[in-house]
């Protein structure tokens, strides 16, 4: 009964993998449309043909769920794509249905669980559609057996080689509307027969771990041997620096033999069928004029040679035609299918091992990415090469010591081993010595020890650079004796022999080494840190002057490169670096030092950290918290005419953080907080100026944009948030919505058309420019840059597009893009918005407040991660956009949603007005901070509060903001801000940024000879600085009546208010004992000429980084040290 009941599901399988339908109607295609991966289209307007390949979110919505689908389902999985090629009507896709529900552990098939499941159609059994192709572009399908696991397996289901329209096209019309389109040229003349011959091959052959050619005649052995060949030569000329070669499994399908060959229906491990393939076309290398030419340029004998010049491995594999002959049984059909899923398992592992060893191994995210970037190459250059080594390093974000020198050594060495080598390894000494010096608190003996500087973790990491650029970055010595063409292929990426820039294979054989390798690199750079270390000794310098010292050597070093043009190749373009200068690389390390990250963009387009800013530029003694930069201290060339000036975080000053909730529309509240506080503040200047970071999710991401990066006014960014609301929310078509929404499983589901948000948003944040990048080309100085990150939802995981970070991969996003890119990606809010696909880092990103509306912790985490743990806090001001008696209702697009989603939106829409957030947070923070931090979110006349879309109340809501009030309870801590400080939270704020905008800068302590005693001399001064800050500054003085400094009161005299900038100076004695004391400097606001009295209306706020601490040091002279620490900027 067993043995029966085991027959019996068998031939059910095979029954339902065949399809046994005969004919196949619109439903079915419409079904599978959904898993249609990419194609070209066209489209006519007027006369002319547009063409266009066409990338959806299928790939990238399959890797999202594989995360998640099973409880224990790792976060990094590493996708292995099976590609099934070939005749059309050979089988593929009646293969494809088999594998994917083989199970190879019992033996036996099974019928899938679910009906619903996506699975390809099969051809039809009869009728007119019996002998017409099933699939259109190329589909993917999951394995059920691998999803959710650490290598799921995708199967790829590519349109046959006739290029014949298939039936699929006549229902599948919706697929190219929710897809990335890239423009095919038109030089290019590409056509649907073009696209399968060409571009399907190369993508598949460039991203495949396994390609199973489908035939259905073994007959026809050299036929099929051409047919494989040129398929694996298209796309094998398509790409240099390829790790690896797929594996071939060349699939005998369906063939009409009755009595097939001992040994061709054997388990999977035989390999007769194999041999007996090469043996029967083994002469037509000798016969068959293509395959001769082909063997000639791949200078081989064989065909064995001639395969594995474009094939990891080859296998042939035979699956009989159903019953037809002795040989053709279910058992014996069920027995082949599970052979072949075992093979191209196997032979998938074997092609990611091999990459694994190269390092070149493709998690979900990075598969992803490099498509994408190979979709547009495709459509762009379709005649050139793919390099994997050069989009590797754009996509790669070096992590660690060793990742950053390497990425160095690639940019210098490149092109110019010989000529640079020596170069290079000296920049690479200073920087180690410089980076000694500044972590060194023992003092300068120490650091000049070379076991010190160059101990074996240096040496370690500098090996392991030279052995990545090596093996990585350094082309092949090979030269062609008669051309003299190099080859252009890495050590790693060698797998096809050598191969010149176009992709043209030259001459068989391995990697050729040059003269240097990586002993010599850890040599040359250990005799480089011993001579530095020798000249600096000489010099008999203190620590500040050795640092002097170092600063100018390396400035020197930097500048004596023998081959000075690749500084003009891989750093950036800015508007003088002209064509030299190309995209830089993800997560570049500053150059001038290897160690820091670039923040600053110069005007000729490199990048530098606010070390470097602040080392290698001219400080001015006036003005210490801004340098000026006269060149690029890489390139030497000149910034502007009047030099490039960086304001810094003045040395003793607190941070200044503000905290931008989510809520769609909705934070039009915040808006109306914003203009209030900058009205407040009497200035003038934009709100943005009086803060160092700003952090936004949703629309207070919106915010954060305008106010910080692009730095408009409250005002400005409230005229821009209206265009916003009143463009960018224009509701899809009722029947189209639900028409993308049934076929493509909620994965793209939206109440508004994407298309007007983004045109919307990129009108909004005009002129266009990078977020990633601080830094101005049309002026000479900035009056504040401050940072600024918006978060976005990744996997139910909060990241960041910043300013100051252009990626990595834990926490930050590539943010070389557009500021309205960012934009898009924090209020890509479902089911009102599609999520945003970003293309460098290959993830869908949706609203920031899915993970967290309230991004407060998330803003006191990242002015952490920049400036310390220790530094110090003057303001935290978090602004929510309202309160209600009730949450805003449920929208009824929410029942659209996938499952999945459906709880994360719900808690988005639950907890929207933020304090439940905001309780946490500060119930958890330090006291310190505490005492600093304000929350602005007005309890609104709301019984229920209104939704993120709701685009009608947004003047309702403005006005709301400018009218309602917030009170504070004034604190009588000695560390309060103010002294008198009044219950309207909000001009106790607006006090506070306008005080900031003083600072003290300490210039001496003394001590009489019983040193219980200290003289504190030192200056007041402002940070307004800048030509366009000057009526600014006239009115600060004009409503500033003077200083209390620690108890005294320091009028501001009329001399003081004239001169500018501002500078006053203060002494101060304190009497010392074994406890810190306690030092105030408070502004004194007042608005009439008349000096401060009991009865006059006047204010007094501590000045930036104040109070502080007065402490005597055991090993040194005593310092001023702020409440919380030191702030490592300045």
């Amino acid at each position: 009964m067993g043995h029966k009941e085991s027959n019996s599901r068998v031939k059910q399988f095979i029954e339902w993998a065949f399809g046994a339908v005969q004919s196949i109607g619109d439903a079915i295609f419409q079904k599978d449309e959904q898993t249609k991966w990419f194609g070209v289209t066209t489209e006519q307007m007027g006369k002319k043909t547009i063409t266009k390949l066409v990338e959806t979110p299928r790939c990238a919505a399959l890797m999202t769920e594989s995360r998640t689908h099973l409880p224990d389902s790792p976060k990094t999985q590493y996708p292995r794509l099976v590609s099934f090629v070939g005749e059309t009507g050979a089988g593929k896709s009646t293969l494809i249905r088999f594998l994917m529900h083989a199970d190879v552990a019992t033996g036996e098939s099974v019928l899938p669980n679910d009906p619903e499941d996506e699975v390809p159609v099969a051809g039809s059994s009869g009728g007119n559609d019996a002998s017409e192709p099933t699939t259109g572009e190329v589909n993917l399908y999951a394995d059920p057996k691998t999803f959710g696991k650490k290598y799921p397996m995708l199967f790829a289901d590519c349109e046959g080689m006739s290029g014949r329209e298939p039936i699929s096209a006549k229902h599948q019309k919706r697929w190219h509307k929710c897809g990335t389109s890239y423009l095919i040229q038109p030089q290019h003349g590409i056509d649907r027969d073009k696209a399968v011959k060409e571009i399907y091959p190369k993508f598949l052959y460039l991203f495949s771990d396994v390609i199973c050619m489908v035939t259905p005649n073994p007959k026809a052995w050299a036929e099929t041997a051409r047919s494989v060949l040129q398929w694996g030569q298209v796309g094998a000329c398509g790409a240099v620096n390829q790790y690896a070669l797929p594996a071939l499994v060349i699939v005998v399908n369906a063939a009409k033999i009755k009595k097939y060959t001992d040994g061709w229906l054997s388990d999977g491990t035989s390999s007769r069928a194999t041999n007996d393939f090469f043996a029967s076309v083994d002469q037509e290398i000798k016969t068959n004029k293509i395959l001769k030419d082909l063997a000639e340029e791949n200078g081989v004998d064989t065909m064995r040679q001639l395969f594995g010049r474009y094939y990891h491995s080859v296998h042939v594999h035979v699956v009989p035609l159903h019953r037809w002959g002795a040989d053709s049984t279910d058992s014996t059909i069920n027995r082949q299918i599970q052979s072949l899923r075992q093979i191209v398992s196997d032979k998938s592992t074997e092609v990611q091992k091999e990459r694994g060893k190269r390092w070149m191994q493709y998690d979900a995210k990075l598969f992803s990415a490099l498509s994408r970037h190979a979709f547009q190459h495709l459509a762009s250059r379709i005649s050139e090469p793919f390099d994997f080594g050069f989009l590797r390093r754009q996509c790669a974000v070096p992590e660690s010591t060793d990742d950053k020198f390497s990425r160095f050594l690639t940019l210098s060495l490149t092109d110019n081993v010989e000529a640079n080598w020596r170069w290079s390894c000296e920049v690479i000494a200073s920087c180690l010595v410089r980076h000694a010096l500044k972590l060194s608190d023992l003092g300068l003996g120490i650091v000049c020890d070379l076991s010190i500087v160059y101990g074996k973790e240096e040496m370690r990491a500098c090996r392991q650079a030279a052995d990545q650029f090596l093996d990585s970055s350094l082309p092949c010595s090979f030269e062609d004796p008669q051309t003299n063409v190099r080859c252009i292929n890495t050590r790693n990426g060698h797998a096809k022999g050598h191969q010149n820039y176009s992709g043209k294979f030259l001459a068989s054989g391995s990697f050729i080494c040059g003269t240097i390798d990586s002993n010599k690199f850890v040599t040359s750079i250990r005799d480089s840190v011993e001579s530095i270390l020798e000249h600096m000794a000489k010099q008999s310098l203190d620590h500040n002057g050795a640092f002097q010292y170092l600063i100018k050597q390396h400035k020197r070093i930097l500048r004596s490169a023998p081959s000075k043009k690749f500084w003009y190749q891989a750093i950036g373009h800015g508007p003088n670096s002209g064509t030299n200068a190309s995209s830089r690389s993800a997560g570049d390390p500053c150059f001038a030092c290897l160690f820091g990250r670039p923040q600053y963009k110069l005007p000729c387009g490199h990048f530098q950290c606010t070390d470097c800013v602040a080392d290698f530029g001219e400080k001015d003694p006036r003005n210490p918290h801004f340098v000026t930069l006269e060149e690029c201290v890489c390139c030497s060339q000149q910034t502007i005419s009047q030099g490039y000036k960086i304001p810094l975080l003045p040395k003793f000053c607190g941070l200044r953080v503000l905290s931008l909730d989510g809520g769609g529309v909705r934070s039009i509240i915040e808006l109306g907080i914003l203009q209030r506080l900058e009205a407040l503040t009497g200035l003038g200047l934009p709100i943005g100026q009086f803060f160092d970071l700003i952090v936004g999710t949703s629309g207070g991401g919106l915010i954060a944009l305008g106010i910080g990066h692009h730095m408009l006014s409250a005002t400005d960014c409230t005229k821009r948030f209206k265009e916003v609301c009143n463009t960018g929310f224009q509701p899809l078509e009722w029947t189209l919505w639900l028409n993308i929404w049934s076929w493509w499983n909620g994965e793209v589901l939206a109440k508004y058309q994407t298309e007007c948000i983004e045109t919307a948003l990129e009108s909004a944040y005009r002129p266009t420019k990078d977020l990633f990048g601080l830094g101005s080309f049309n002026h000479a100085c900035q009056s504040s840059w401050p940072l600024v990150a918006v978060t976005t939802t990744v996997d139910a995981e909060t990241w960041l597009f910043a300013n100051y970070n252009d990626g990595d991969s834990t926490r930050y996003l590539g943010s070389s893009v557009g500021s309205f890119v960012a934009a898009r990606a924090t209020s890509a809010a479902p089911p009102f918005f599609q999520p945003l696909e970003s293309l460098r880092d290959g993830v869908a990103c949706r609203d920031g407040g899915l993970r967290d509306n309230n991004p407060s912790a998330i803003s006191l985490s990242e002015s952490r991660v920049i400036w310390g743990d220790k530094a110090k806090m003057d303001l935290f001001l978090s602004i929510g956009s309202g309160i209600g008696k009730n949450p805003t209702c449920e929208p009824s697009e929410m029942s659209y949603l996938p499952d999945s989603l459906k709880p994360v939106v719900q808690a988005f829409l639950d907890t929207m007005n933020g304090e439940s957030s905001w309780k946490r947070f500060v119930s958890t923070i330090d006291e310190s901070v505490r005492r600093r931090a304000t929350r602005l979110n007005p309890d609104m006349p709301w019984d229920t509060e209104p939704s993120p879309d709701a685009v009608d109340r947004v003047d309702e809501m403005l006005n709301s903001a400018h009218r309602l009030g917030f009170h504070v309870q004034p604190s009588l801590s000695p560390f309060s801000v103010s002294t008198n400080a009044s219950t309207d939270a909000i001009v106790e704020v607006a006090l506070q940024l306008r005080a900031s905008l003083f600072y003290f800068h300490l210039d001496s302590i003394a001590y009489n000879r019983a040193r219980d005693i200290a003289v504190i001399k030192g200056r007041i001064l402002c940070r307004l600085v800048l030509p366009e800050q000057e009526r600014s500054f006239e009115k600060l003085v004009a409503m500033t009546w003077g200083f209390f400094v620690n108890g005294d009161k320091k009028p501001v005299d009329n001399n003081m208010k004239t001169e500018w900038p501002f500078d006053m100076p203060v002494e101060i004695t304190k009497k010392l004992d074994s406890d810190p004391q306690s030092i105030r400097i408070d502004a004194i606001f007042h608005d009439k000429a008349d000096p401060p009295s009991k009865n006059g209306a006047y204010r007094n706020v501590t000045i930036g980084g104040f109070p502080a601490l007065l402490e005597v040091s055991e090993h040194g002279p005593a310092m001023i040290n702020v409440k919380s620490g030191n702030s490592p900027w300045g």
